[in-house]
């Protein structure tokens, strides 16, 4: 839902970003353009948690908080980009695989905390990605990591927290419970999706982020110029290994469980 640029001239902007969509390399593509120098920027790595004080004066937010900005700058903007589910369950997973797996240490004290991820990392397939990823696609524990995610974060708000491990900090998000939520279906995805100003697929990348520096260029009045070269969706081998040997069962059981995500998907690839 593409507004007329001239509606929305220094209007705060917030770039709901659903995770492993693409989205860094969205922002990282803005920031190398000289993004910083013509907006007061605020993003999900600046604190734990926000409230109205960190973002009132922020006029270019971004970060997993599904739709809990709205709810603290009702007149912002909003923006975002969705992927083919299926693709996305694969790269979500690999990335969990690869982070919990490979560097416990790390997040030790993630493990201690939640006790999902100390069945995932003990589980007598854990060097087996392939055969890890029925256990994950089956364990009720990761419900809200497998199941209409990106449909999630149109629709509910999210509080980003932080737990630090041994050397690096690590993330983990949850549901607020101060902010009503709606119910995960197509009608309400829909309505988000209508409300934003710019709505993109992984796979129509440079079509988004052309009209993202229209838009951005026109809001701020600067002159932001793409620099980074032409991207293809960045696959990690893992993920590739895994999407190659999926079997029907599997695909099966991801489309079911991404049912709403698929609607949004597809209705996101025709507003493009």
């Amino acid at each position: 839902a593409l507004f007329g640029i001239k509606e929305i001239n220094m209007y705060s902007l917030y770039f709901n970003h659903v995770p492993k969509t693409g989205g860094t390399y969205i922002i990282s593509s803005f920031i190398k353009a000289g993004l910083l120098d013509y907006v007061n920027f605020f993003d999900l790595a600046s604190k734990d948690n926000v409230d109205i004080e960190d973002v009132k004066d922020k006029n270019f937010i971004a970060g997993h908080y599904g739709t809990y900005i709205n709810s603290l700058k009702p007149n912002v903007k909003s923006f975002t980009i969705l992927r083919n589910p299926i693709k996305r369950t694969i790269s979500l997973y690999s990335t969990m695989y690869e982070l919990y797996l490979k560097n416990p240490e790390d997040k030790k004290s993630l493990y201690e905390f939640e006790s999902q991820y100390r069945s995932f990392l003990t589980h007598k397939h854990n060097d087996d990605p392939y055969k890890l990823l029925d256990y994950w696609l089956n364990d009720p524990d990761f419900a809200e990591e497998v199941s209409n995610n990106q449909s999630s974060y149109l629709v509910n708000s999210k509080i980003f927290l932080m737990y630090y491990g041994d050397t690096k900090k690590t993330t983990k998000f949850k549901l607020s419970d101060d902010i009503n939520h709606k119910e995960i279906n197509f009608n309400n995805v829909k309505k988000s999706l209508d409300s934003m100003i710019l709505v993109g697929t992984l796979e129509n990348l440079n079509t988004f982020k052309d009209s993202l520096f229209e838009i951005v260029n026109k809001n701020f009045e600067c002159n932001l110029t793409d620099i980074n070269s032409e991207k293809e969706e960045n696959v990690s081998d893992l993920s590739k290994y895994l999407y190659g040997k999926l079997n029907k069962s599997q695909i099966n059981q991801i489309e079911e469980l991404n049912s709403i995500d698929f609607e949004a998907w597809e209705y996101a690839k025709s507003l493009i």
